[in-house]
């Protein structure tokens, strides 16, 4: 089964092992209707080998989804098939959906713990706000034979209108270049000035050739123009294209 989620980008091993072990309890929950640590008659390794047998006949997550969903078109008051839809929806990033299948499993089972504190835990996440900016930065190729591998980039945001110092800053080399980060409040240097608490920022990503985080005359640096949270929606680019004059 791990070929298949690796063709999807599900590439780090914890993330394999557990949308693996969900999609046994699926298989599991399409054969016999009970998730696998349900079954007590069938062998472990036995119940396990007909699960993910049953499974190679899907190519992608969405499939599995697909199938759960006529399912339970067949048979919409079975709450461990919500449930177990919420969990495969969890593990392909659609929250909103999970929320949705989460809130019927708890419905239709009010006493069942965990599927309440699963329906919970995830619409508290959900109202949430969403602090995470998506950064792809890159050196111009004006300046590639001007930097060493080991000169530092600093990459980070600030407010346009609030604290001087940034809301959320990462440190990497030129040798990480081009890259994609993730800037978010927990990268913020002050406690009381997070990324999701303005409206309207600007992102910066610098060449230091001190490993100073002030900028400095001769520093390479790239910057974006001011954005507001409707913008950051979608990852931004920024291009080291310009020296810094004093």
């Amino acid at each position: 089964m791990f070929y298949i989620f690796i063709k999807s980008g599900y590439t780090k091993t914890a993330t394999l092992l557990s949308i693996s072990l969900l999609l046994v309890s699926t298989g599991a929950y399409f054969l016999w209707g009970a998730p696998v640590e349900q079954m007590t008659l069938i062998k472990q390794e036995q119940r396990i080998h007909i699960a993910k047998d049953f499974l190679k006949q899907f190519k992608t997550p969405e499939q599995v989804i697909e199938k759960m969903r006529e399912h339970l078109e067949k048979d919409p008051n079975s709450a461990k098939g919500w449930y177990l839809l919420g969990r495969l929806y969890v593990s392909t990033n659609k929250l909103e959906s999970a929320v949705s299948a989460f809130k019927k499993a708890s419905m239709l089972e009010p006493d069942n713990l965990l599927y309440q504190t699963q329906y919970s835990q995830l619409l508290t996440k959900e109202k949430q706000p969403n602090s995470d900016i998506t950064v792809n930065v890159r050196l111009s190729k004006d300046f590639l034979q001007r930097v060493a591998p080991t000169d530092t980039v600093f990459i980070y945001a600030k407010a346009m209108h609030g604290p001087k110092m940034p809301l959320a800053i990462v440190r990497k080399q030129v040798k990480d270049l081009p890259m994609t980060i993730s800037l978010n409040d927990s990268m913020s240097m002050l406690p009381n000035a997070t990324l999701s608490q303005f409206d309207t920022i600007q992102l910066f990503a610098r060449v230091s050739f001190s490993g100073n985080a002030m900028s400095q005359a001769g520093d390479f640096i790239g910057k974006t123009k001011a954005l507001n949270k409707m913008q950051l929606d979608s990852p931004i680019d920024i291009e080291i294209n310009t020296k810094v004059v004093a």
